[in-house]
């Protein structure tokens, strides 16, 4: 297993910014109005169009770095197994942070405890035990599918080749669904028996696996450090994007809008381009870490400011200041937890991101 200490302060600003753009996706940044209103094409262009950069941004760091850090011709599966773990680690963690929440909206549309216990472990399993984990959840099984791949012998390139495969075949079951259900045949029979059980192609198989297999070829191969070309092609396709999540809106094509074509060049050249910038360097390491506390635990915090509001004053849940309030509040407890979990007796802190 290789091994490496250095610190890429490009990909932890990067990642910090994209755990951001992850609450974004939870609360209208801008607050939420009519649907005639300015603010609601604002919100939505953040929502549906800049933030859906973030999730595949993950996938392809957990890529990247995790194939960086063992040779691909000599795989140690041991190392892979430890990741998998760590990962399911926290998936369990969190989950149980999460439970309480979790148990009011499963009980919410449930006809007995009884059916509310496999509904829960329905989407613990198969989907994500709440709204965000459902991320580390495909993040497991992702890697799983990948070790499998690489146990049987697959090259890296046939591995990506087959993600590839089944990004395109996830697409047509979310932004271009529309394309699908207008078919009304064998396939749309498909979708629908797969959607009635697994809610989403947005998963592991047909989403993260794609992204995480990016990161990993680009582990393998020698990255020109062009910074201008990278960040050229990254606005290029960024435009591009827009135009794509324009029109998929426009014509009503989507069940959901999580993937997209131009997202995965768009993604490609960020990754490519943070790589190799440097920022923050002094506190790359916090950013990098506050990062993923941010993703993990922004709901709850979510979840009490918008509660807290509502006794307050109820219009301000519907105001910039329900989104700024919980980034405030979920930034400052995310820099405590790591700086006490720098110190040897609170350690343990650290399993928990």
């Amino acid at each position: 297993m290789k091994t490496t200490s250095e610190r890429y302060s490009g990909i932890d600003f990067t990642k910090f910014i994209c755990s951001l753009l992850v609450v974004m996706i939870h609360i209208a940044p801008f607050g939420l109005q009519s649907a005639e209103s300015p603010i609601r094409w604002m919100n939505f262009a953040l929502q549906q169009y800049i933030c859906r950069l973030a999730v595949p941004f993950f996938f392809v760091c957990n890529g990247y770095f995790l194939f960086k850090k063992t040779d691909i011709h000599n795989i140690d599966f041991s190392f892979l197994k430890r990741t998998i773990f760590k990962v399911l680690r926290l998936y369990i963690i969190w989950s149980i942070i999460y439970f309480p929440i979790s148990l009011r909206v499963v009980k919410s549309y449930s006809s007995g405890v009884k059916d509310a216990i496999l509904i829960y472990l329905k989407y613990f399993f198969f989907i994500g035990s709440y709204d965000h984990l459902w991320y580390l959840n495909a993040l497991i099984v992702v890697l799983i599918i990948i070790t499998v791949c690489l146990k049987i012998g697959m090259k890296p390139t046939h591995i990506f080749a087959l993600s590839a495969v089944f990004y395109l075949v996830g697409i047509f079951g979310d932004s271009y669904f529309g394309l699908i259900r207008s078919s009304h045949g064998f396939i749309l029979s498909i979708y629908e028996s797969y959607n009635n059980f697994f809610t989403t192609t947005r998963n592991g198989l047909f989403f993260g696996m794609f992204f995480v297999s990016v990161g990993m070829i680009l582990a393998n191969k020698n990255i020109q450090k062009d910074r201008g070309k990278n960040l050229s092609m990254f606005f290029v396709f960024l435009v591009l994007l827009g135009i794509e999540v324009y029109l998929v809106n426009r014509f009503s094509l989507s069940r959901d809008r999580n993937m997209y074509i131009l997202l995965a060049p768009t993604v490609y050249y960020l990754f490519r381009f943070a790589l190799f910038s440097n920022v923050f360097d002094k506190y790359s390491y916090i950013l990098g870490a506050i990062s993923k506390i941010v993703f993990y635990s922004h709901i709850i915090f979510e979840v009490i400011v918008r509660n807290t509001l509502k006794l307050l004053n109820y219009d301000l849940t519907e105001t910039p200041f329900h989104f700024m309030t919980v980034v405030f509040i979920t930034i400052l407890f995310s820099l405590i937890v790591v700086e006490i979990s720098a110190k040897e007796k609170f350690k343990w802190l650290k399993y928990f991101y």
